[in-house]
């Protein structure tokens, strides 16, 4: 019998570990490759920082422990130990992988770039401990694969005749290190750090390949442009990319964009681009920048004693150079205070053709759950469905998508209320996306039905088109639940929260277009212009559009106003203009800043009402102008423009509580002839309002003053609503000052004002605001007047 020899025995256990050792490496390579190397290469061409930084501690780490593993596990020769090692290392290199992306890396950018130190905010969070601990677990399992393959592997390498066959015998044990490398790192850990690099990355090459070729507006969207054009010319500068923060479950990633000596970020949600910041420094709130930015220099009151007139062919204030319309502040400084800390966020794109009354879109919504339950569906509102005050136009939606899976919907309270189910609740302080399709028919020339059909703020009538809550607006949740109430044929009908709004807008380009917020960009093709407007934070978004509109403009504590007329109302435009500056500064002392950058009051055809305001933007009759003279014209001006304060900065519910901001609204308009001609002219005024609520009393009887809308339409005269809200409120507040005195009946205003401001407040608010600044109990003055105490 033969026997072998004890040195050479020895010589095969040092070829195993050597085997074993060159197994390891082979297999610490495969795994390096997939867990680190294909997320460093597409790094590496989406422009990123350090994009082989981790790949190199990566190998480093996968070479000394798969080498040594390799070793171990073939010196003890042992098919158990060998699967333990190899399942040690593989839990190992996973948890090390997790370190190195929410740890290690932005500590490698700090170090190597110490500027950005500021602007990475990393975070580990049980979500990620989840996703990190599965990945180790998945490298547990198939490096104890590696590990049952290693020793039947070297046993085959060590029969074969060269030193290549050996090698290649080993290769199978890599496989399941790359499926590991694939899955965990791959897949768990590196890809949502990877892919908000690559979207951002992926629309600035594509806005760089397509500079100054037209785009359609929905290839644009799909290529992410909408969010990239707040970039302006910088889009087209070289850049460099890094991850700046994210949410619990990245789902809402920040990246980065460095252009040099300018820094901003864009948003990806759910692996989608969402929108860009404009460039500005990078702050680690929720609420964008542009929010706090300084009004540009030269915002002082122009010293010419008479505005500036630009005809409809300029299509002014709102530039058609793009250069000058790009990156324009909307929000005045030091005026974000009390903003919530998460604002929705509404993405919108339409394409109108007001030859055909019609328009079509589509929305995305950034939507947080601000609530303190989960919820299961939301609730949006399409009011032109509810007619009414709108006519008898329509909104129709499409497909609903939530987080990219289409979602199934419902309609209710007159095809006013849009239900989305949203497949899985969305927790509190979680977010969400939305996105459909809609397309609205506007009514023409006020047809409706019954007795009051349509304002004119939905509605086409001597070549102006209105578009009042022409897209579906996400419904008010609050202690009673969801507000679904019908649209009012009396009163107004949005009730909304804060929010901002991105919204791109393609029309003939003959138009005119007026809206709230403010122009960022113009792009012109062929008989069309594309509009990127940017608003700060408001209830909603309108926008009105003629090819004949004209208009003059005056620049005011650092608000732009302009005022835009039809041919033959040239004076009374300017005469708005006046109203409206005169207002502007009224309200500003009295109530507190207007915070936006512009205010645009606007001729419109109208009927059922001679104004209706929206944020930054006031309709007034048609009918108004011919008599710009007479005392209703101002009244009316000013009344819609105090709406800026008390509808749109302080919100209230206008279904509910009608009397909070109609009532406030009314008195200012006095407060403003006060203010402009002196106290007989409020006298007259209040004077008037008597006569007026004399009159309801005659015909209709008296009324609470905090009665509900839904309380008005329903009794025997509707009428009794403007005699009680406007009326007999304006003359409560004016008997409540005389109460209180000046001082104390405008410090609650500006008290109120400060604490609500881009809140929702009550009726209960506001009195509780005159008691508190009087430093005396009210409750019997209230009684008298009709308010019983709250409950």
């Amino acid at each position: 019998m033969k026997t072998i020899s004890d040195e050479k025995i020895a010589a095969i256990r040092r070829e195993k570990q050597w085997l074993g050792i060159l197994y390891g490496i082979l297999t610490g390579t495969g795994y390096a490759l997939t867990a680190w190397g294909l997320d460093a290469y597409q790094l590496a061409e989406a422009h990123a920082y350090l994009p082989w930084g981790r790949f190199v501690f990566g190998l480093a780490a996968c070479l000394v422990l798969g080498g040594l593993a390799g070793w171990l596990a073939s010196r003890l020769d042992n098919g158990l130990v060998a699967v333990l090692v190899w399942s040690l290392v593989g839990c190992a290199l996973a948890i090390g992988m997790g370190w190195l992306a929410f740890q290690g890396n932005p500590t490698l950018l700090n170090w190597f770039y110490p500027d950005l130190a500021s602007q990475v905010e990393f975070s580990t969070n049980p979500a990620i401990q989840i996703r990190t601990g599965i990945a180790a677990l998945v490298s547990a399992l198939l490096g104890g694969a590696v590990g049952l393959l290693q020793l039947n592997l070297i046993d085959s390498a060590l029969r074969g005749t060269y030193p290549i066959q050996r090698a290649l015998s080993l290769w199978l044990g890599i496989i399941p290190f790359v499926g590991a490398g694939l899955i965990a790192g791959d897949g768990l850990i590196h890809t949502n750090l990877r892919d908000p690099i690559v979207q951002v990355h992926s629309a600035l090459q594509y806005a760089q390949e397509h500079r100054g070729q037209e785009i359609d507006i929905y290839e644009a969207r799909e290529h992410g442009q909408t969010a990239v054009r707040a970039l302006g010319d910088l889009q087209y500068q070289p850049y460099r990319l890094a991850i700046s923060s994210y949410d619990e479950y990245l789902s809402l990633v920040w990246v980065m964009v460095d252009f040099g000596e300018i820094q901003t970020r864009c948003s990806v949600l759910e692996k989608k681009l969402n929108y860009c910041e404009k460039p500005a420094r990078i702050t680690a709130t929720h609420i964008p920048p542009e929010l706090t930015q300084s009004a540009p220099t030269g915002t002082t009151p122009p010293t010419s004693e008479s505005p500036t007139a630009h005809p409809a062919t300029d299509n002014s204030p709102i530039s058609d150079n793009p250069d000058a319309a790009g990156n324009q502040p909307v929000f005045l400084a030091d005026q974000a205070s009390n903003l919530p800390e998460t604002l929705n966020r509404y993405l919108l794109n339409v394409t109108i053709e007001p030859d055909q009354s019609r328009f079509q879109g589509a929305l995305q919504l950034e939507y947080t759950n601000t609530e303190n339950i989960a919820l299961e569906q939301l609730f949006f509102r399409l009011l032109p469905n509810g007619q009414r005050s709108y006519g008898n136009g329509s909104l129709n939606v499409g497909e609903v998508k939530v987080g990219g899976a289409i979602q199934p919907t419902s309609l209710s309270v007159d095809d006013s209320v849009l239900e989305v189910e949203l497949g899985k609740s969305v927790a509190p302080g979680k977010q969400v996306q939305v996105e459909m399709s809609f397309q609205g028919q506007v009514p023409q020339d006020f047809s409706g039905s019954g007795p009051m059909n349509g304002y004119g703020i939905y509605n086409y009538s001597d070549g102006v088109m209105a578009l009042a809550n022409w897209y579906p607006i996400l419904a008010v949740y609050d202690e009673q639940g969801w507000n679904l109430d019908a649209v009012s044929f009396i009163g107004d009908s949005v009730y909304s929260d804060m929010a901002t709004y991105q919204v791109e807008i393609d029309l003939p380009e003959d138009q005119v277009l007026v809206s709230t917020g403010v122009i960022q960009q113009v792009a012109t093709g062929e008989a069309h212009k594309q509009y990127v407007i940017e608003s700060g934070p408001v209830r909603d978004f309108f926008m009105i559009l003629s090819p004949n509109f004209e208009g003059v403009e005056e620049q005011v504590e650092g608000t732009l106003v302009s005022s835009y007329y039809l041919p033959g109302n040239r004076a009374g435009g300017q005469r708005a203009l006046q109203v409206a500056v005169e207002a502007l500064e009224t309200f500003n002392h009295q109530f507190g800043p207007y915070p936006y950058t512009e205010l645009d009051v606007v001729d419109a055809p109208m009927q059922n009402a001679s104004g209706v305001e929206y944020p930054g933007i006031v309709l007034i009759g048609d009918a108004l102008y011919a008599e710009y003279e007479e005392k209703a014209f101002a009244v009316t001006t000013a009344h819609e423009v105090a709406h800026q304060w008390w509808y749109n900065l302080v919100g209230n519910d206008v279904i509910e509580e009608p009397w909070v901001d109609e009532a406030l609204a009314t008195y200012a308009s006095g407060l403003y002839l006060e203010s402009a001609q002196g106290k007989p002219a409020l006298a007259g005024l209040m004077d008037y309002y008597q006569e007026r609520y004399q009159r309801t009393l005659d015909s209709s009887g008296d009324h609470p003053i905090r009665e509900s809308l839904t309380y008005f339409e329903t009794s025997p005269d509707p009428r009794a609503y403007g005699g009680i809200v406007y009326a007999k409120g304006a003359l409560f507040l004016d008997a409540l000052r005389q109460e209180i005195g000046d001082a104390a009946f405008f410090g609650a205003l500006q008290r109120y004002f400060q604490d609500y401001r881009y809140q929702i407040a009550t009726g209960g608010d506001l009195l509780t605001a005159f008691e508190t600044s009087a430093g005396a109990s009210l409750d019997s003055f209230y009684q008298t007047w009709g308010f019983t105490p709250q409950p």
